[in-house]
């Protein structure tokens, strides 16, 4: 099973590899989202079977033990991965970290509908498809295609 980090939404599947190359290559602008705004994501179960809410309110609990110290190690200098709709991409444990920290806001790194498109490396969900047949060289192979001028 290969360890690309990805995002999905109804449709299709998001390599979130080729977003951090992007940003590092391309220094997009950083907005500044307040807390109030996507606060709402934390009752989203997005980790297996539980939610953020339930790290938070459960710190102690055995199997939240390598959540909490992701956490703990977030680095709120790095901005999280949001959608032009505010879905938050990447970044959950980041926000865990403000939200517990009493920040008002969170950077964040706002991709637009178009270019998220320029991100996708599934359109059918096929997760064994993209984690267990894709290869690296695949992914560079798109990164170069839809990023890099020739």
């Amino acid at each position: 099973m290969r360890n690309f980090k990805t995002y999905a939404d109804e449709n299709n599947i998001y390599s979130v590899d080729m977003m951090m190359a992007y940003v590092n290559q391309h220094h997009p602008a950083v907005t500044k989202v307040p807390l109030a705004e996507i606060d709402w994501q934390l009752d989203q179960v997005v980790w297996g079977t539980y939610s953020p809410r339930q790290v938070i309110e459960k710190p102690h609990t055995k199997k939240y033990a390598e959540n909490r110290e992701s956490i703990k190690k977030a680095d709120l200098s790095f901005p999280i991965f949001m959608t032009s709709q505010h879905k938050i991409i990447d970044g959950y444990h980041r926000l865990i970290k403000a939200t517990e920290t009493k920040q008002d806001s969170i950077k964040a790194y706002i991709f637009s509908p178009t270019l998220m498109r320029k991100f996708i490396i599934n359109k059918n969900k096929d997760f064994v498809q993209v984690h267990q047949k894709m290869e690296i060289y695949e992914l560079l192979e798109l990164y170069k295609k839809r990023f890099e001028k020739t």
